[in-house]
């Protein structure tokens, strides 16, 4: 049976990947800091997946906590074959009200933590050999389509675009393969219980407007291509950043918003 380590896990999109990587007979270690939510989810599973669910609560910008993880997973986990970077904030501010506080954790948690629990694991992965080991960063349309109040998020995540392409060259040597995910407008149970005003709704409308397909993603759409892109049918596709966004990168179209 294969390991996965998937970050950010708990719920939404991560918790969605970690679903879909249950039920292909994986085992998975879950890195979150909502304890209460992690505890949740493992409640929640069948037996079965049960037995495959780890879970640890951490604060990945706490590098102490970092490294003594890592030290973890060498003794307990070296079997991993993926790696999933899926944790990261999405805070929204004009780039005149942003401090060097709020740049800070975006960029530490989006972009720093994630390269040095990459570079932790994938010395794992070389240590010990595994066949078809897969990193798969989660990006955002962010990282291609500009947009009001997103200077410290964007960045990061276009940073996040290069770094994946960048490994991509340094881990080929060793049959790692890294590739990113960047989703379009996806419906979480975050996202659906803030719709709980008219102006949010309203404005949700509008962001589906946006969208060829007329719809958001649903969470299972995204893990379905993190499933894809880790299995041998992905086994040429490296370095590539993936929009799943129903053609919103495309280009923008205009409806009426009237009816």
């Amino acid at each position: 049976m294969k390991t996965a380590i998937v970050t950010g896990g708990a719920v939404g999109i991560g918790k969605g990947i970690v679903e879909s990587l249950l039920t292909e007979q994986y085992k998975v270690l879950v890195l979150d800091n909502n304890i209460n939510e992690l505890k949740k989810f493992h409640e929640n599973l069948d037996e079965c997946s049960s037995n495959n669910y780890y879970y640890k609560n951490i604060n990945l910008q706490n590098f102490t906590e970092l490294y003594q993880l890592l030290d973890l997973i060498k003794n307990n986990y070296s079997d991993v074959s993926l790696l999933v970077n899926n944790a990261g904030i999405y805070p929204s501010k004009s780039m005149f009200e942003i401090s060097e506080n709020d740049w800070d954790e975006v960029h530490g948690l989006n972009l720093k933590s994630l390269f040095f629990i990459s570079q932790g694991i994938s010395e794992v992965m070389i240590k010990n050999n595994e066949i078809n080991c897969n990193i798969i960063n989660i990006t955002s349309t962010a990282s291609e389509v500009a947009r009001y109040g997103t200077a410290h998020y964007a960045s990061s995540k276009a940073g996040l675009k290069m770094l994946t392409q960048v490994m991509a060259l340094e881990l080929a040597d060793y049959n790692i393969r890294v590739n990113s995910i960047g989703p379009g407008l996806v419906e979480t149970n975050n996202l659906m219980n803030s719709l709980d005003h008219d102006t949010a709704i309203k404005e949700h409308q509008e962001k589906i407007g946006y969208y060829p397909l007329n719809r958001p993603a649903n969470v299972e759409e995204i893990a379905n291509v993190v499933q894809f892109i880790a299995s041998e049918k992905a086994s040429f596709v490296n370095g590539q950043n993936i929009l799943v966004d129903g053609g919103y990168s495309a280009g923008k179209i205009y409806r009426s918003f009237s009816k």
